[in-house]
């Protein structure tokens, strides 16, 4: 039988394999775009080391969970850097849902709200640090518009409540169900 550990074991494994393929995702797409290069290869390099490290040590833990969940946000976030001034800078946003989905498989909650957290510590930190960073015909808090900082919040928040509803929408459905140890995966006491 699998069971909840098992699944959380083996998507630990993955997530860390993941974290460390964006460096190469990383390298390539610097060395294509002959953009930022340096930064983006240390920082995608330190994460990867750390992520996999707390993988390899401690892959039962939430905290590793909730590590690697940030992890991945920073890989999205250094691969937004480099398409800096490219058309494509807006549509590689796109890629922190796609990312968000990817933290499903942790099978714990407190990983996808971690990631959702630090993307909107992220875009709240550039909106203040450097506003003309990302969209800048988008304004930012003082501009009488609405922010790009909102917009995404929202947009976390927003996909942050569907998965907490598919959440109990399958926790229902297995309840009903013959496995009832996977229904109730997202707030196992003690995981």
């Amino acid at each position: 039988m699998i069971t909840l550990e098992l699944i959380r074991a083996r998507a630990v494994k993955f997530m860390a394999l993941f974290i460390a393929v964006h460096v190469l995702l990383i390298l390539a797409i610097g060395l294509l775009l002959d953009t930022h290069l340096t930064a983006p290869a240390i920082g995608a390099l330190v994460t990867a080391i750390v992520c996999g490290s707390a993988a390899w040590k401690a892959p039962h833990h939430a905290s590793t969970r909730m590590l690697l969940a940030v992890g991945i946000v920073v890989m999205v976030s250094l691969i937004v850097l480099q398409f800096e001034g490219h058309p494509w800078q807006i549509d590689v946003h796109m890629y922190y849902f796609a990312c968000l989905a990817t933290l499903t498989i942790l099978c714990d909650i407190r990983a996808v709200i971690a990631a959702t957290v630090a993307i909107a510590f992220h875009h709240l930190g550039l909106n203040f640090a450097f506003p003309a960073l990302g969209v800048p015909r988008w304004g930012g808090f003082r501009s009488g518009h609405p922010s790009r900082c909102d917009r995404h919040c929202r947009g976390g928040d927003h996909w942050l409540a569907g998965f907490i509803h598919n959440r109990q929408c399958l926790q229902l459905s297995c309840e009903r169900g013959r496995s009832r140890e996977i229904g109730n995966w997202a707030f196992r006491p003690g995981a």
